[in-house]
């Protein structure tokens, strides 16, 4: 949502890749951890409620009338 508003500059390209790639590390982080301290039975109400985190943020809306950041 962000590129094509903002444009292919190089500021937005690297702050999508440094979301993208930490919520990746947070992600591998999540599945080690969980494997290593949860059993199977709270694995899965843990990604249970995991799932339905992002409910609470949605739906995210970048207007065009916004001005871009400076």
């Amino acid at each position: 949502m962000v590129l094509p508003l903002y444009g292919g500059t190089p500021a937005v390209w690297n702050t999508c890749m440094v979301f993208f790639q930490t919520m990746l590390l947070l992600g591998y982080a999540y599945a080690h951890l969980s494997v290593k301290w949860l059993g199977p039975r709270r694995q899965a109400m843990a990604h249970t409620l995991l799932l339905f985190v992002p409910l609470a943020a949605l739906p995210i809306v970048i207007t065009a009338a916004a001005p871009p950041p400076r």
